[in-house]
């Protein structure tokens, strides 16, 4: 074997230690991010679900009945007979 060929062996060790302890340094920071956001959305979603935010009184229709009236203006939707 050449010296060189040892020489640069260990160098490259060196360089895919390093690489590895920075891959799992940047693994843990990430895996820290996606735990805390998550919690965030979740604790968001809770105090939605507290102030009834959720809670849709008109049950998604685009206009209630009782303003339809008002959204109407050449009169298509009056009943014939009233």
């Amino acid at each position: 074997m050449n010296v060189t060929t040892l020489k640069e062996n260990s160098m490259s060790d060196d360089v895919k230690e390093e690489a590895l302890k920075q891959a799992q340094e940047a693994y843990i920071i990430f895996h820290k991010f996606l735990k805390y956001f998550g919690y965030t959305m979740l604790f968001l979603i809770f105090l939605l679900y507290l102030n009834d935010f959720f809670n849709d009184p008109t049950a998604s229709r685009h206009l209630p009945e009782e303003i339809a009236d008002q959204y109407d203006p050449k009169g298509l939707n009056i009943r014939k007979g009233i």
